[in-house]
């Protein structure tokens, strides 16, 4: 009976941790939105750290429900196993995220701005 207390207190320490690295990422997002020279480092906090904190929660939950039930011996094992499958297709999905937001960026930065070459060239300026 003592090990599932243990497990339980373990279990709601990763989920308060998760939770409070998910708000604290996207705080931090919105934050360094505001700033002009910061704004490469937005997609880091808006997409890979959330994105890596919702896959190893959901692969703990998944992976690790699928392996207790497959063998009640891993009642450990199964959910680190499955935090660690998780993170690390959480990390590489926020990465092809965040990779597509900075191209789309650099894209945007080598197009001419055309409402400012259109008051420049208008005449009576």
């Amino acid at each position: 009976m003592q090990i599932v207390l243990v497990l339980l207190v373990i279990a709601a320490a990763v989920l308060v941790t998760l939770g409070a690295v998910l708000v604290g990422s996207l705080i931090f997002g919105g934050l360094l939105l505001r700033a002009k020279r910061a704004r490469v480092l937005v997609p880091i906090f808006f997409l890979i750290v959330p994105a890596t904190s919702l896959g190893s929660l959901a692969g703990g939950v998944i992976v690790g429900y699928l392996s207790i039930r497959a063998n009640e011996n891993l009642v450990f094992l199964g959910p680190l196993a499955g935090l660690t499958i998780g993170a690390v297709a959480g990390l590489l999905f926020g990465l092809a995220g965040a990779v597509l937001w900075w191209r789309r960026i650099s894209r945007a930065a080598k197009q001419p701005n055309k409402s400012l070459q259109a008051t420049a060239a208008a005449p009576g300026s």
